[in-house]
């Protein structure tokens, strides 16, 4: 309900209240008697609810329901601090993979520039130009004018 609405629930009664679902409290062997909830929100968007159960002393009441509201809202900083941290590490790895692809691209077209100009020399030694009509030789001289 606390998700659902983010809103926060004081329970004094927990079995007496409609909401409450009795089948945890069977499967654990706990005896939920009285509950604290606040929800846990980021940007209006609810990613949690923190719960206090059985308070040891009295029942819950405004002081608690404010210290655990505070806290809830610190919680889901942290989560939310947490996911963007978790978001940036990725795009931080991204972006090295593409990196070092283009590093390693950046390095072949030295290689292959470095390689133009040697052929280029033993074509002049040799005497020999390009053909006009050589579909290579655009695509040559574009990267000529790019790397060289």
């Amino acid at each position: 309900w606390v998700a659902q609405k983010g809103r926060s629930a004081v329970v004094a009664s927990v079995p007496d209240d409609p909401r409450f679902y009795p089948g945890a409290d069977r499967q654990t062997g706990f005896r939920t008697v009285s509950l604290l909830a606040a929800p846990l929100q980021v940007r209006g968007t609810v990613v949690g609810v923190l719960e206090m159960v059985n308070k040891l002393q009295g029942e819950f009441d405004a002081n608690d329901l404010l210290l655990v509201e505070a806290l809830a809202a610190s919680a889901a900083v942290v989560i939310d601090n947490a996911r963007l941290i978790e978001m940036l590490q990725e795009r931080t790895d991204e972006l090295c993979t593409m990196v070092n692809a283009l590093v390693g691209r950046e390095i072949r077209m030295i290689e292959l520039k470095d390689t133009i100009r040697k052929l280029r020399a033993q074509l002049k030694k040799a005497g020999l130009e390009p053909m006009a009509d050589d579909p290579l030789l655009e695509e040559a001289k574009q990267y000529s004018r790019e790397w060289l």
